[in-house]
């Protein structure tokens, strides 16, 4: 027994010492290995310093397409439209494989396109060009030690991500030829800041006049609500076109008294309102907190709340009240319609010109309004899409899409029951409804409640995302208390197809809900001039226009000289509007008549219609100001022309004398200095009048008469001209040839003499 425990203690010593012996060659082989690559590695790179950590390889730097697509789809996975618009815009711009996705590309793609206030696709290839070409310039790959830093943050992706969409979504409009918004605006500012008593002249030909008053006038009924808590103000929005609606003035359910009055007997905005000639209306806020509100159900309390209502509208002139009832049941629907109807019955037999609305919810699927009898009582209906109605939070005004809770559906279950759309005022939300959201799912959980616009544009710097399915905006931010929100909102481009919505469908009108949160911005409301508000020209009694029996040829050329004087004085005015409508300045408004410019620019007008082919045999009335000014201005430039040419040919003539003088008679020529003093003269005349041509032909860069090569439509000044009068530019050019010749005789001729001498 105890040979064979011997045994197998002998056994497994020899295993034990054969597996350390393996384990040694094999530690030595691989070192040896290792040492003979260490030697190949030397002898090899022989310059190189073995301790020196050697350089890592570049790698191509990521498609910056690729990495906002990447983006996109993880942020916003609702929107599967999205990716598919920003692919097509980069296929149709060539730019699949152009530009590196580095921070100082994505911010330089935010800084250009926001230098332009309305941005287009011609302003995205601009700044996509220049990226090209200064990657064409350096290398598109990533250098060793380039830090995190250069690649594009989600901030800096989400801002490019909101410059992009809306010039994808407008550039359809702008392919369509459809009116300059800038242009429009400027138009439509220049009549609202007018004196709206101001009486225009219209030239109908050399012996009539038509005198004619310019204002505002909207598509559709636009009411701006203006909360009273916020304060601001709106200015902006108020115009004879627009009505304000002043919110809200509680009203105490149980005594029919206001809780209170938020300023309206003192707000400021209201008399703001009715000078710049917009109406004004209050909406009187119900809570209907109790199961029996004595509003309903007390004859007594209704006729205390109507006595305060018709009060509180005398007291500033209002013409109207809107009523907001809230969580309406349906088993008073009887008794709210019966109360309407009282107070539709008080306030025109106080006012007959006085309005009664009603606010409604976007359907009434419950049945808690009398449709058919609220109509008889209801001048317009106001349907709510400014206030959130879902427990988690959604988008406030989604235009299409599933459910009932759209525009589109709640448009359509209005008409189907009874309710025309000449009484539907659609209220859109200039505010954002927040709510918190799962940080990493992105599912909403609760709202929380409301933002004005001009905190959203103040907070987001640009870095909102786009919903196609809601036709909405929405940003995801992570606030002071850890938590994660999302903040659905409108801005213009949004904002711009519920309009396109309303008007195709004829609906009555518009309700903006607040207009004192855009007050910082006036974004929203430039957007609303542009969808909704045009010029109305009405025509006053022609008046026959004095002109003298006849003028002398003196009298011409004085009157000539007056009008060239105002283009030379005016060279970025693109036409005499401006002095025509003045009364103080009607002589240039007879001198176009005395010299019966309206009656040569038709038959200039008639013969380049018979040299086109166009003439049909009719005479053209249709003369405009800017034609008159354009005739007056080529007029003056053919002149200038012609005596440029003149002198110029004088001029050349007296060098050729002057010149054969000298080589003939030499020094002792008598009249060298007399021609020469001639030809001096001559070549002044010649450099002014040519100076002057080249002004009037808009031939000196940046400056000169524009009118006639001037994009503006209308009497609008070119914006790209230099608006610098031609007397104080050759001045300035006289100077300076004058303070050149100077500097070169007296400081210069004499170092370089001092430097010739021995």
């Amino acid at each position: 027994m105890k040979r064979i425990a011997l045994n197998f203690l002998l056994l497994l010593f020899f295993v034990l010492l054969f597996q350390s012996s393996g384990a040694a060659y094999t530690n030595s082989s691989l070192k040896l290995l290792s040492d003979r690559s260490a030697v190949s590695t030397i002898s090899v790179f022989q310059q190189q310093d073995p301790k020196k950590e050697q350089p890592k390889p570049e790698v191509k730097k990521t498609n910056l397409w690729k990495t906002l697509l990447a983006f996109l789809k993880f942020k916003s996975r609702a929107d599967k439209k999205l990716d598919g618009k920003i692919l097509l815009a980069i296929e149709k711009l060539g730019l699949t494989d152009s530009i590196a996705a580095t921070s100082a590309n994505v911010r330089v793609m935010i800084a250009e396109l926001k230098k332009t206030r309305y941005h287009d696709m011609d302003s995205l290839q601009s700044v996509l060009s220049g990226l090209i070409q200064q990657q064409k310039e350096v290398n598109n790959t990533v250098k060793p030690g380039e830090t995190a830093a250069s690649t594009p943050s989600n901030a800096d992706l989400a801002a490019l991500a909101n410059q992009l969409i809306p010039i994808l979504d407008q550039r359809a409009v702008q392919e369509t030829g459809s009116i300059d918004k800038f242009e429009k605006l400027r138009k439509l500012n220049r009549v609202k800041n007018a004196d709206p008593k101001t009486i225009y002249t219209l030239k109908i030909s050399d012996t009539l006049n038509r005198k004619y008053t310019l204002q505002l006038k909207n598509k559709v009924e636009i009411f701006g609500f203006f909360d009273a808590a916020y304060g601001g103000s709106a200015n902006a929005f108020f115009n004879p076109a627009t009505s304000l609606v002043y919110y809200p003035l509680p009203i105490n359910e149980s005594t029919g008294n206001f809780d209170r009055l938020n300023g309206w007997d003192t707000a400021p905005v209201i008399s703001q309102a009715q000078k710049s000639g917009s109406k004004v209306y209050f909406s009187v806020l119900i809570a209907n907190r109790s199961s029996k509100p004595a509003i309903l159900f007390n004859e007594q309390v209704q006729r205390k709340s109507i006595a305060n209502i018709l009060l509180l509208l005398k007291q500033r002139k209002a013409s109207g009240v809107n009523i907001s009832f809230k969580n309406l049941a349906k088993q008073d629907k009887k008794r709210f319609s019966a109360f309407i109807g009282l107070l539709h019955q008080s306030l025109q037999a106080a006012d007959k010109a006085a309005q009664l609305f009603v606010t409604l919810p976007r359907t009434n699927f419950d049945g808690a309004y009398e449709l058919e009898e609220l109509n008889k009582y209801t001048d317009r209906y106001f349907i709510d899409f400014a206030s959130n109605t879902s427990r988690k939070g959604a988008a406030l005004a989604p235009l299409t899409g599933k459910g009932h809770e759209t525009i589109d559906a709640s448009y359509t279950w209005y008409i189907a029951h009874g309710i025309e759309a000449e009484k539907l005022i659609i209220v859109l939300p200039y505010r954002g409804a927040k709510c918190e959201i799962d940080p990493v799912t992105f599912a909403p959980k609760v709202f929380t409640g409301y933002l004005p616009f001009n905190e959203i544009g103040l907070m987001t710097q640009n870095h909102a995302l786009y919903s196609a399915a809601n036709e909405s905006l929405y940003i995801d931010s992570v606030f002071h208390n850890g938590r994660s929100y999302r903040i659905w909102y409108d801005d213009e481009v949004t904002l711009s197809k519920k309009y396109e919505y309303i008007l195709k469908n004829n609906v009555a009108g518009i309700g903006l809900y607040y207009i004192n949160y855009d007050d910082s911005f006036a974004v929203l409301n430039d957007e609303l001039m542009y969808k909704f508000t045009y010029v109305d020209t009405t025509y006053l009694k022609p008046i026959p226009a004095v002109v003298s029996s006849k003028i002398t040829f003196l009298e011409q050329v004085k009157r000539h000289i007056t009008l060239w004087n105002f283009i030379l004085q005016n060279p970025c005015a693109t036409c005499f509007e401006s002095e025509v409508s003045s009364a103080g300045n009607s002589k240039i408004n007879a001198y176009l008549s005395e010299l019966k410019v309206y009656s040569l620019v038709k038959e200039e007008k008639q013969e380049n219609a018979k040299t086109l082919g166009t003439y049909q045999g009719t005479k053209t009335n249709n003369v405009t100001f800017k034609e008159v000014f354009n005739y007056v201005n080529a007029e003056l430039n053919t002149f200038l022309k012609y005596v440029t040419l003149i002198f110029f040919m004088i001029s050349l003539a007296v060098t050729i004398y002057f010149i054969w003088g000298i080589r003939y008679y030499a020094g002792d020529w008598k009249y060298k200095k007399l021609v020469a003093g001639i030809l001096f003269g001559l070549i002044s005349l010649f450099v002014l009048f040519g100076s002057t041509f080249c002004f009037t032909s808009d031939l000196i860069p940046i400056f000169g008469v524009s009118a006639a090569t001037a994009d503006s439509p209308g009497c609008v000044t070119d914006p790209e001209c230099v608006n610098m009068p031609f007397n104080t530019l050759f001045i300035i050019i006289v100077i300076s040839v004058a303070i050149g010749f100077l500097i070169f005789n007296y400081l210069i001729t004499p170092l370089i003499k001092k430097d010739d001498l021995p």
